[in-house]
């Protein structure tokens, strides 16, 4: 049975964790060896590095760890192989990786089986899809219709952004969907917490005000506060990793199962 290759595109290192997440819980776990990786994927591997890391074994060393050796993650069973990238941005960065990416895959990205693009649709997700629409296009793959998100053929395309298409969101908005769930105490406190605070007050400038007045601002704050109440003195990374906000009772809430469906249709999981 060949491997069915999929590539998939996020904005950033938490909507990496949280769909890889996803991707565990319907059993196609990340790589962890760089050696285990499909060789389609092998353009991605720095070969500088493969080769100090593969020095550093025969030598008895430690190797490099694999996110020094594969630009993002690849999660990997017998019947797929799925890499998420992010790409630190929208609209134009989704496009240059994809034009990049194109060019160095053997056989380009309509070889692959699948190409999603899961953006951060915050306040604007007419704008989002159009410049997803146009990454795509860029690339000569087909544009999946707005009413499915999907394409299907060779390859399969999709767009779906978060925290579900033609809704204003992230992947913040997802998160505390899941903390309703498996932290609702923590949930309603970090907020009520937030609301709380006299933004008016003369100790705070504005540019300490700037991130919370923006218009994700105390989605974010929340979650950054129900984070670090799990892991005193951790990043929110390593809170998706360890805590519970993906868990069985989680994948079943609304706006997550229909990404986890997206994420199934996309790549054909079962």
């Amino acid at each position: 049975m060949s491997i069915k290759h999929c590539y998939i595109l996020v904005e950033g290192q938490q909507d990496i964790l949280f769909l890889g997440r996803l991707l565990q819980t319907i059993a196609v776990p990340d790589i962890q060896n760089v050696e285990d990786i499909s060789k389609v994927w092998g353009p991605l591997i720095d070969s500088r590095k493969r080769t100090e890391h593969r020095g550093r074994l025969a030598a008895g060393q430690p190797g490099l760890e694999i996110y020094q050796l594969f630009p993002g993650v690849c999660f990997q069973n017998a019947t797929h192989s799925i890499v998420v990238r992010k790409v630190g941005g929208r609209g134009r960065e989704f496009r240059r990786n994809l034009e990049g990416i194109n060019v160095i895959l053997d056989g380009g990205l309509a070889s692959l089986f699948a190409v999603g693009l899961v953006p951060d649709a915050d306040d604007n997700p007419q704008g989002v899809r159009q410049s997803c629409e146009a990454a795509f296009g860029a690339v000569r793959l087909p544009v999946p219709p707005a009413q499915t998100n999907l394409h299907k053929g060779q390859p399969n395309t999709g767009i779906y952004a978060l925290p579900r298409p033609g809704e204003t969101g992230a992947v913040e908005d997802l998160m505390l969907d899941c903390a309703q769930s498996v932290y609702p105490s923590l949930r309603n406190n970090a907020l009520v917490f937030i609301d709380s605070i006299d933004r008016t007050s003369p100790t705070f400038t504005p540019e300490d005000l700037a991130e919370i007045n923006g218009p994700r601002g105390r989605v974010k704050a929340a979650v950054g506060c129900i984070s670090s109440f799990l892991k005193p003195g951790s990043t929110v990374q390593v809170s998706i990793l360890k805590d519970r906000w993906v868990s069985s009772s989680t994948i079943t809430l609304n706006r997550v199962a229909a990404l986890v469906s997206f994420l199934k249709e996309l790549c054909e999981l079962p």
